[in-house]
């Protein structure tokens, strides 16, 4: 890996834990006043399989999109991804917030400005919720 690779790496996980969005450019202010606007690399999606980051943070689910996610919406995620890992398909969102020791009564509230819900947090019948499609597990 290259160091503009671990600096990009670093830059968007540091501004997603900051405010929750990937950024698109790099804006370098030099001694002299220059400023000198570098675009960002968009994330290359994975195109086999879904994917998550070993802290589920980080979800690329070909076809749907790239997703980062807040350290709550990641367990829900993981729970979702092992129960899908198994065949048992759906969980309860009540279920869903013991795991994410949430204080909110419904799940959405956890997904609120997240182009998550109701892309890769799907539900067929109200409380119950799963993935899209067929996963392999991790």
């Amino acid at each position: 890996m290259s160091s503009w690779e671990e600096l990009v790496g670093i830059v968007k996980k540091t501004c997603f834990e900051m405010f929750g969005e990937e950024p698109v450019q790099l804006s370098i202010k030099t001694k002299k006043g220059s400023i000198i606007d570098l675009p960002l690399p968009a994330q290359e999606m994975r195109k086999e399989s879904p994917w998550h980051s070993e802290n589920f943070r980080q979800i690329v689910w070909p076809g749907i999109g790239n997703f980062y996610l807040t350290p709550k919406q990641a367990l829900i995620i993981k729970a979702l991804w092992r129960v899908k890992g198994v065949g048992a398909g759906e969980i309860s969102g009540n279920d869903l917030l013991r795991v994410a020791e949430s204080d909110t009564v419904r799940l959405s509230d956890l997904w609120k400005g997240s182009p998550a819900w109701r892309r890769l947090i799907l539900s067929t019948r109200r409380g119950l919720y799963h993935l899209p499609g067929d996963i392999r597990t991790n």
